[in-house]
């Protein structure tokens, strides 16, 4: 009930606006532009899309260096973060993070 509450909010909150899919040819052709071929994208059973190292990566190397594709934070006047903020509130014991990561995953719908 209370999941179904959030996800009516967030849902009215982002389907207006056009967010097309983005399929794994666009990845691969990014990863093949961007970080020469080094890295592609494949989807794996259970665990959805990956990125996978085509090269030898060493412990500690810096594989690749992007800016975010997405930054979120806290919006007060926004029904749908209030309520994810008032179901944190109300139910410490379900939830094990604050508010903002539970608005962060929502928001990257």
């Amino acid at each position: 009930a209370i999941l179904d509450q959030v996800l009516a909010l967030v849902l009215a909150a982002f389907l207006p606006f056009d967010m097309p899919g983005i399929s794994l040819e666009t990845i691969n052709s990014y990863c093949q532009e961007h970080l020469n071929g080094s890295f592609v994208c494949e989807v794996v059973e259970g665990k959805g899309r990956i990125m996978v190292a085509k090269k030898a990566v060493s412990q500690g190397e810096v594989m690749f260096i992007e800016p975010p594709l997405h930054i979120v934070e806290e919006e007060a006047d926004n029904d749908a973060f209030s309520l994810v903020q008032r179901l944190c509130e109300e139910n410490e014991d379900d939830f094990d993070y604050e508010a903002l990561w539970y608005w962060a995953a929502l928001s990257s719908l």
